[in-house]
């Protein structure tokens, strides 16, 4: 096996093997959250697109993508990784823990949480309604998208927030499994907006707002039971496994807008299924970055700040304003696949729209910065883990870095975090009270 790299592939492959392993040394085994620290669950999933992912695929012979065989060009991705690891690694250890110190704190009780997380989630369910017409079938993944009122559909300027309001229902949810595991209080209605969200979710075909809304329950109730460390690993070990296999099933009979196909499962075992957890979709993120990086600037040149231009006017109606949306993705793109067909459903790393912005000291200044966030997000954690409404919210955040490392779109990456995350933070702020500073 070992023929099929190169040595310097070899090489590189070894030290981002041995720099994956390192955040694995701030697991405290007298503190459960520092397994959940932001470190951990960014090498976690850098991991599975960067390094897992396509070493299976070149033993597997799986290297062609959209017409491509993206091979040779592996390389590419792996220095950007490389350089994206090294760089949050150095922000996150260069934040000085001192620093900080707590101002306020907020009070919430599970109760509360509870009644603004159902409040939220009655908006977020509302406001979708509105766009896209009052039909069970919304929420059924296994029904057709047919029999909606369409004379209740709003169809004006500002439909798009409508139907990101959907996304209110990720903190909506977590508001209320939260109170729920602490108090035991109102499981049929709590669970009932979840199983709404998820059909939600599932009949839309987007498999990562479904991963942004499970996986911090899933850490949630991991650091809120108390268990034996033996019933903790089996629990991570294989809810990990889980997600993975439920994820290449939706992969696979999803249709976007029309729920589930489950005909597409014709044939497949057990086995297939577990061999695509490495191969899905998702995975071929990491060829079109590798792809992306070989041809910029020789083929497609930096496009430097636009991208921030972008999202200052991603939030104004089209009606407004004809904001091209995805236009530079789009562009460098086609320079790569040659063909507009090819382009749609394609996407890059993080790091890979850095370097489209300013090459590798784009990688470098993204990774560090993202690193100085992740380390505060933490040291904010550590201050603020005795209220109730801290884990709900720190949660969101670290699952938050999946969307960013798999999605290198500013654009979509600050709507998403708009709509999912900031009513939770709004919610923090407004809540909370000052109190004598005190150092940690």
């Amino acid at each position: 096996m070992i023929n099929n790299f190169t040595n310097i592939e070899i090489i590189i492959l070894f030290i981002i093997f041995l720099a994956i392993l390192l955040p694995f040394r701030l697991i405290d085994k007298s503190n459960k959250l520092s397994i959940v620290n932001p470190l951990i669950i960014f090498s976690i999933i850098i991991s599975y697109f960067t390094f897992i992912s396509p070493v299976f695929r070149i033993f597997t012979n799986d290297t062609i993508d959209r017409g491509i065989d993206f091979r040779d060009l592996f390389i590419y991705g792996w220095v950007g990784s490389l350089v994206l690891i090294i760089s949050t690694y150095i922000g996150y250890f260069s934040t000085n823990c001192k620093s900080f110190k707590k101002y306020r704190v907020c009070n919430l009780s599970s109760n509360q949480l509870w009644d603004i997380g159902f409040w939220i989630n009655n908006v977020g369910i509302f406001g979708y309604l509105l766009v896209a017409g009052i039909s069970i079938a919304i929420f059924n993944p296994f029904m057709k998208l047919t029999g909606s009122f369409q004379f209740f559909r709003y169809t004006g300027q500002f439909n798009n927030y409508l139907v990101f309001a959907q996304d209110f229902l990720i903190t909506g949810n977590i508001l209320m499994i939260s109170s729920f595991m602490r108090n035991k209080n109102k499981g049929l209605i709590t669970f009932t907006y979840l199983i709404i969200t998820i059909g939600l979710y599932l009949n839309s075909g987007f498999r990562y707002k479904l991963l942004f809304l499970t996986f911090p329950i899933f850490l949630l109730y991991f650091l809120l039971k108390n268990l034996s460390p033996k019933i903790y690993f089996l629990y991570l070990s294989t809810g990990f496994i889980s997600f993975g296999l439920i994820y290449t099933i939706i992969e696979r009979i999803r249709t976007y807008g029309s729920g589930f196909n489950l005909e597409k499962l014709d044939g497949y075992n057990i086995l297939d299924l577990f061999i695509n957890i490495f191969k899905i979709g998702e995975t071929s993120v990491f060829l079109t970055t590798s792809g992306l990086i070989s041809i910029i600037p020789s083929e497609f040149p930096h496009v430097y700040f636009y991208p921030f231009y972008k999202v200052l006017i991603h939030p104004i109606p089209r009606e407004f304003l004809d904001k091209n949306p995805g236009d530079y993705i789009n562009d460098a793109l086609l320079a790569l696949y040659q063909d507009r067909v090819q382009v749609v459903g394609a996407a890059m790393h993080n790091y890979g729209e850095y370097y489209l912005m300013f090459g590798w000291l784009g990688i470098i200044i993204g990774g560090y910065l993202l690193g100085v966030l992740m380390k505060k997000i933490w040291i904010w954690i550590l201050i603020h883990q005795d209220e109730e409404i801290a884990l709900p919210l720190y949660l969101l955040n670290i699952s938050y870095l999946y969307i960013i490392i798999s999605r290198g779109y500013l654009p979509q990456q600050f709507q998403l975090y708009a709509f999912a995350i900031l009513p939770i933070t709004i919610t923090y702020i407004i809540n909370r009270k000052k109190i004598k500073t005190n150092k940690i």
